[in-house]
């Protein structure tokens, strides 16, 4: 739900650029995955760094994830799409000051 305290919590991070704690982010995908147990996922942006790997690892040992796409960029080109990306998204987190802060978080 929109104003539960997971999803006030998950906003505030956004907004403040910083990631999303691993579990929160890897029961996210657990619940759509079992809401649609038939459908293949493409997830962008996951897993951000080794401790979502590790985390997704230890709770969804079971999930197969057969490959992986790693596109390497200038930070000019993602910060390009990603601001195209925050004229239709709706996503808080998706303007130049929650950017930046991504970027130094990401590296």
């Amino acid at each position: 739900a929109r104003d539960s305290p997971v999803s006030k919590e998950l906003k505030s991070l956004m907004e403040s650029g910083l990631i999303v704690p691993a579990k929160i982010t890897v029961g996210l995908l657990q619940q759509a995955m079992d809401r649609h147990p038939s459908v293949l996922f493409l997830i962008d942006g996951f897993p951000r760094n080794l401790h979502n790997y590790t985390t997704w690892m230890e709770m969804a040992p079971d999930v197969r994830i057969p490959q992986c796409l790693y596109f390497d960029c200038s930070l000019e080109a993602m910060k390009l799409r990603i601001m195209e990306r925050g004229k239709s998204s709706g996503r808080v987190d998706d303007n130049l000051k929650s950017l930046e802060r991504r970027f130094v978080t990401f590296r």
